[in-house]
């Protein structure tokens, strides 16, 4: 029983001095929880289509906690959202210049890989697009850029029906020309 105690009391010894010697967080200084509950935030905001708005978030939190380590990560996640084809508040070139900012940057590193893949992704379909590809169509992005992209390809696919349509005809007239030639009798 005794030892029991002495065991206690040493547990106990032990954790009032590690809550009485943990130092104070610094002004500005990053909990835990605040990071996991900005991203959850952000991207809520992005899901409903409030893209200025998650980046403002991102803004402030950079500022509050400027020369931290989450600080750095937070040009990702700004890029990302830029990147984003449902965004009004950006255009991808915008967020394809903050990605490749974030990733040669030293300070970054928790989203590195990621960064290297959708800087590529980026650079994949802005050539793609200029080279008169379709563009990428975001199913429910009712925004301008999305609808007028939906509209382009509308107007492309029907204009390649228009010829299919057309080349039908001609197959269908020279197909009966030869029909005509074969039922005619021979002299």
């Amino acid at each position: 029983m005794r030892a029991e105690r002495v065991i206690v009391a040493i547990t106990l010894a032990l954790a009032l001095h590690a809550c009485a010697s943990a130092p104070n967080p610094a002004p500005g200084a990053l909990r835990p929880d605040e990071w996991g509950a900005l991203i959850n935030t952000t991207d809520s905001l992005a899901n409903v289509g409030r893209h200025a708005a998650a980046d403002s978030a991102l803004l402030a939190f950079e500022q509050a906690h400027a020369g931290t380590r989450a600080a750095s990560e937070v040009k990702f996640w700004r890029a990302l959202y830029k990147l984003d084809p449902r965004s009004a508040a950006s255009t991808r070139a915008e967020g394809r210049a903050m990605m490749d900012s974030y990733a040669s940057s030293p300070e970054a590193s928790w989203y590195r890989a990621q960064a290297n893949v959708l800087r590529h992704l980026a650079g994949e379909i802005a050539a793609a697009e200029q080279a008169g590809g379709d563009p990428i169509i975001v199913p429910g992005d009712n925004t301008t850029a999305g609808l007028a992209a939906r509209d382009r390809v509308i107007r492309t696919q029907r204009a390649e029906i228009e010829r299919l349509n057309a080349e039908i005809v001609r197959l269908n007239a020279e197909l009966e020309r030869i029909k005509r030639r074969l039922a005619a009798p021979t002299p």
